[in-house]
């Protein structure tokens, strides 16, 4: 087995220094799925980029804002029904189960989306995190296949 210098192992064996409590914003970042990270209450406190492209703006935008009231605006959804949601997934530590919705994001832009709820931890504070998941390109992928399925059933030279 080789031995590190001893200056290597000294820093090799120092603690970890806890990251700065906005170190899961990188890590949000970096998923393909929409996540929003709330309040109890249902105020944004973190979204990743994905989250802000299915918005329909940038994440800093939305910081600090009413999610019951976003998601009235882009599914058209009461923002009471949500925020009531958004407490009892607090309260119970149970989460929603996957939705379909359609997010409108102006300019004639939508886009289906699955939804899920779930209760969250983050910065030492108890909330809930919404997760959205684009499903545009899994339904253009079955359109297609129904498609080509009734090309094969019509042809006169079935494969």
């Amino acid at each position: 087995m080789k031995q590190l210098p001893p200056r290597r192992r000294a820093a090799a064996h120092r603690p970890i220094k806890k990251r700065s409590s906005q170190s899961y914003e990188g890590l949000l970042d970096g998923l393909p799925i929409g996540v929003i990270l709330l309040s109890p209450d249902g105020v944004i406190s973190a979204m990743n980029a994905e989250g802000a492209r299915l918005c329909g703006g940038p994440a800093t935008g939305y910081l600090g804002a009413s999610f019951p009231e976003l998601w009235q605006r882009l599914t058209g959804l009461n923002s009471d029904a949500t925020r009531q949601l958004i407490q009892q997934i607090h309260r119970d530590k149970l989460p929603r189960q996957p939705a379909q919705v359609i997010l409108k994001q102006g300019r004639g832009l939508a886009t289906p989306v699955e939804w899920t709820c779930m209760p969250a931890s983050f910065d030492q504070h108890i909330g809930v995190s919404v997760s959205l998941k684009d499903t545009s390109r899994e339904q253009e992928l079955s359109h297609d296949r129904n498609r080509l399925a009734s090309i094969a059933d019509e042809s006169p030279y079935p494969i």
